[in-house]
């Protein structure tokens, strides 16, 4: 009788004590995990519900994550109360993995937002189009602005059961870059 609840009393411990080994992976792992799946991302990623961008690559860059798109394609678009449409242009979106703080993620279209502190999703090299009236007949044209800087951005993976593999790597990258921000908060002595 000793021998049986001893035994089931190891059982409990050594089942109670496991770890999900996903839950181990390191901040390279989980980035490496991420590139080696990255061709799985939708070629087309949308930013809002009247825009779509053209993904071309994806890059890694230590904790930088970089989505080149296709320039000719606009990521953000906005009817005018003229009637006219406004159109932002860009030709990269740089992430910074150390400042992701959130994902969220449905499965009802494998879209995974990726949300990050101080507006650390920059689209880069940003041009817009405008509507000019000249000679009677108005056409639009191209103007260079500044980079703009949003707290989001969302992806697309093809399949619901690699987009659930790459939404929890991210929310995994999420978790360990808090933890990161955290240890060097207490390295510079700050206490906030």
């Amino acid at each position: 009788m000793k021998t049986i609840l001893l035994s089931l009393c190891l059982t409990i411990t050594f089942f109670c004590n496991a770890q999900d080994a996903s839950n181990d992976a390191t901040w390279e792992e989980t980035i490496d995990f991420i590139k080696k799946y990255k061709d799985e991302v939708n070629e087309y990623g949308v930013r809002n519900q009247e825009s779509q961008e053209k993904i071309i690559n994806i890059e890694f860059s230590n904790s930088t994550m970089t989505i080149n798109i296709d320039p000719d394609e606009y990521f953000w678009g906005h009817r005018e109360a003229d009637y006219t449409y406004t159109s932002l242009y860009a030709e990269s979106i740089i992430i910074d993995l150390k400042n992701l703080k959130n994902i969220s993620y449905t499965t009802k279209y494998s879209g995974i937002y990726l949300y990050t502190h101080n507006d650390d999703v920059t689209f880069k090299n940003v041009r817009k189009n405008f509507r000019n009236n000249n000679n009677y007949e108005p056409y639009y044209s191209f103007r260079n602005i500044d980079d703009q800087k949003y707290d989001d951005v969302r992806i697309f993976i093809d399949g619901d059961e690699m987009s659930n593999r790459i939404a929890k790597a991210f929310q995994h990258l999420a978790y360990l870059a808090t933890k990161k921000r955290e240890e060097e908060r207490k390295a510079s002595g700050d206490k906030f």
